[in-house]
């Protein structure tokens, strides 16, 4: 069974996608808390659905966060109400192994919607342009502005045919400022550069 965390809500997170796709495993159950002998999966924070939970059945927790240790609550509850807790990654294991965790935990990365790959010369693999990437939900808390410091940093470092430059789909305003303040910066620099240069 999977515990419906997300009644009619699109996928707009890792664990909301996680939910949507292991909802084809098993039959939705809004509260499992009066079953037994079942098997139910909660894709979700541990410790906000204790009460739907019942420790007649072998609950299952898919879940992760992003820190170096995880809070006390979080670890109470996996210890107390679940029977396995499934993380998409080593690193995160590893932190909540440390932090305490007794339950066994299983690492299943969640996965990605694949895209068809551009043909190179769309891509622009052909004319010495270097692309970084990032698959994920720009939420602040992933210091995405920490990603567009470094590839600001690093643009006079990696060859490109032409004027280096950072392009975001990104619709978080203030991920928007601070890449456009970045940008901005860039070029700055790089006229005073020139200029320096020119004076040699």
């Amino acid at each position: 069974m999977v515990l419906d965390m997300y009644p009619g809500v699109s996928p707009f997170d890792g664990l909301s996608t996680v939910f949507t796709r292991a909802s084809e495993i098993g039959q939705m159950a809004r509260d499992t808390s009066e079953m037994s002998g079942k098997k139910v999966l909660v894709a979700f924070m541990p410790d906000s659905e204790e009460k739907r939970l019942s420790s007649a059945n072998t609950n299952v927790i898919y879940t992760t966060y992003e820190s170096t240790r995880i809070p006390g609550r979080w670890v109470r509850s996996i210890n107390d109400h679940y029977d396995h807790c499934i993380v998409p990654h080593p690193y995160v294991k590893k932190t909540f192994t440390e932090s305490g965790v007794k339950a066994p935990i299983e690492v299943i990365q969640q996965g990605f919607t694949r895209h068809r790959r551009l043909p190179e010369r769309q891509r622009g693999a052909g004319n010495g342009i270097f692309r970084i990437g990032f698959l994920g939900v720009p939420y602040p808390r992933k210091n995405l502005f920490k990603l567009f410091q470094a590839c600001v940093d690093l643009l006079d470092e990696i060859p490109a045919s032409g004027s280096p430059s950072i392009r975001s789909s990104f619709s978080t305003g203030s991920i928007r400022r601070r890449l456009r303040s970045l940008q901005a910066r860039r070029s700055s620099n790089g006229r005073r550069g020139r200029r320096r240069r020119r004076h040699v």
